[in-house]
């Protein structure tokens, strides 16, 4: 299993318990297809703000604008609050002893430890505890998106990947194919 930058906790002050409590009211009062914020992928920031959160690489962000304008159903935005109540409730799933641990896959955690959108401390404390895990991450040259990184960076990442994969599931010689 390869994860970049997994949804394992938010960057909202609060513990989990209680903001999923939150976030169930405001399903109850109100629609729960309702947006949560504003704009963009984080609460609090702007559209214009939002590939400082996503990537380094200017490119590759404005290749995300061209297909979203080819394809708009793939643009993201806010999320709803049955979004956000779903999100937390998941995390407190995965919160519960035991729940990572029986996890007897080998894992690559992949992470930016200054990511904007997802929580740089709930992603290396899963790792911890996931029994055969192995995280690889990056400091203030990665944003959010890894594989979306400049090219020194997603050099990197994909080295890991290939690297853990090799290790990990190594692929048939030759011979073995038939």
């Amino acid at each position: 299993v390869v994860l970049s930058a997994p949804m394992l906790g938010f960057l909202t002050p609060g513990p989990n318990r209680l903001l999923h409590r939150v976030a169930k009211a405001m399903c109850r009062f109100g629609a729960p297809e309702r947006v949560a914020w504003k704009s963009s992928e984080k609460p609090g920031s702007t559209t214009d703000a939002r590939n400082t959160l996503l990537t380094h690489d200017v490119a590759r962000y404005d290749d995300e604008a061209h297909w979203k304008t080819v394809r708009p159903y793939l643009g993201m935005g806010p999320g709803s609050w049955r979004w956000v109540e779903r999100a937390y409730a998941s995390m407190l799933v995965l919160d519960e002893p035991g729940m990572l641990e029986a996890v007897d896959l080998p894992v690559l955690v992949l992470a930016a430890r200054h990511d904007g959108l997802v929580s740089w401390k709930a992603i290396e404390r899963a790792a911890r505890r996931l029994p055969r895990a192995q995280l690889a991450s990056w400091g203030r040259e990665a944003r959010h998106e890894l594989l979306r990184e400049v090219d020194p960076v997603r050099d990197k990442v994909l080295q890991a990947i290939d690297d853990f994969l090799d290790r990990m599931a190594p692929w048939p010689g030759e011979s073995e194919i038939g």
